[in-house]
C-alpha cells in the first residue's frame, strides 16, 4: 500500500509543472461579432456590473476579445453574459470562484468554456439554455452546483468533481444527449446532497434509465442504493480515480499532500481539495 501512494505522489508531482496562469484581471473570449455591453440586466448581453471589479477595457479583433478588470476578478455575477447568443468560447482565470445565476442564460452558440482552477460555486441556471455545449470539464476546486446550472446544455458525457458536496435540483435535468455520468466518491458518507430530479430527462428524454454511470472500482454497494443514481439503467463500476490526476496537468499549484487518512489532495487559494480516494 505504501508503494502505491509513493508511486500516486511521484505521479502527482510529474504533473505540477509550473506554468504561467492566466491573468486575474481579464476574460478572454471568441465569439461571432463583438459582444454588446448594456447596463440593463433584463437585455441581452455584456453587464459591466455584474462583476466584482470595474471593467476598464473591452477589445475585439478577428473574432476574439479581451475584457480588462481594474482588480482581481473573483465573480461572474448574474447575468454577467446573460443571452449573448454570438459568444462561442470563453475562458475562466482561476481567480474566479463564483459564476452566478443565470450568468450564461441562453448563450445558445457557446461551444466551450475553460474553467480555472479555482471556482467553488456555480449557481443556478449559470449555464442553463447553452445547447451547442457539448463538453465540460468542471473544476477539481468545485463544490456546489446550483439548480439547473446546465439544464438544457448539450452535454454529451460527465464527470463530476470529488470535492462537489451539492447539486442542485435539475442540475442537468433535460440534456437530452447527456448518457454517460461518471462519480468519482469511494465512501458512501462523501456522496453529494442532491436537489430533486437532478438527471431529470436526460439520454433522449428517457432519463438516467437510459443513460450509464461509471464508478470506481468496487464501489457498487454505494451506488446501487443511493437516491438517483440507483437509477441509471447501467452501472459500471469501470472507472479509475487516479486518472483524475490527469486533468490537473499544467497547471501552477503547490505541491500535492498525501495526508494520514492516504487521500491526495493539491492546496490552492488556502484550501486542501480531493483528487484522489
Amino acid at each position: 500500500m505504501n508503494t502505491v501512494k509513493s508511486n500516486l505522489f511521484a505521479l502527482c508531482l510529474a504533473l505540477f509543472v509550473a506554468t504561467t496562469i492566466v491573468a486575474g484581471n481579464q476574460l478572454t473570449y471568441t465569439a461571432i461579432e463583438k459582444l454588446p455591453v448594456t447596463d440593463t440586466l433584463l437585455y441581452a448581453g455584456l453587464h459591466p456590473s455584474a462583476f466584482n471589479v470595474k471593467m476598464i477595457s473591452h477589445r475585439f479583433d478577428d473574432g476574439k476579445g479581451t475584457i480588462l478588470f481594474n482588480g482581481e476578478l473573483t465573480t461572474i455575477g448574474s447575468r454577467a453574459f446573460y443571452a449573448c447568443d454570438g459568444l462561442t468560447s470563453i475562458d475562466i482565470p482561476g481567480s474566479v470562484r463564483t459564476i452566478g445565476s443565470e450568468a450564461f442564460f441562453f448563450c445558445s452558440r457557446l461551444q466551450n468554456v475553460s474553467f480555472g482552477l479555482g471556482i467553488n460555486t456555480i449557481e443556478s441556471n449559470a449555464f442553463c439554455w447553452c445547447e451547442n455545449l457539448t463538453s465540460v470539464t468542471l473544476p477539481i476546486t468545485l463544490y456546489t452546483l446550483g439548480d439547473e446550472a446546465f439544464s438544457l446544455c448539450g452535454l454529451t458525457e460527465l464527470k463530476i468533481p470529488l470535492a462537489v458536496t451539492e447539486i442542485g435540483t435539475d442540475a442537468f435535468g433535460f440534456c437530452s444527449q447527456l448518457t454517460s455520468v461518471t462519480a468519482q466518491w469511494g465512501k458512501e458518507s462523501l456522496l453529494p446532497t442532491m436537489g430533486e430530479d437532478v438527471f431529470v430527462y436526460i439520454a433522449d428524454g428517457q432519463g438516467p434509465q437510459n443513460a450509464t454511470l461509471h464508478i470506481p472500482h468496487s464501489t457498487h454497494h454505494i451506488y446501487d442504493y443511493a437516491d438517483q443514481w440507483m437509477d441509471f439503467g447501467t452501472i459500471n463500476d469501470d472507472y479509475d480515480p487516479s486518472s483524475a490526476l490527469s486533468s490537473i496537468s499544467g497547471e501552477a499549484v503547490t505541491p500535492i499532500k498525501v495526508l494520514q487518512d492516504g487521500h491526495i489532495y493539491i492546496r490552492r487559494n488556502g484550501r486542501l481539495y480531493p483528487i484522489f480516494y
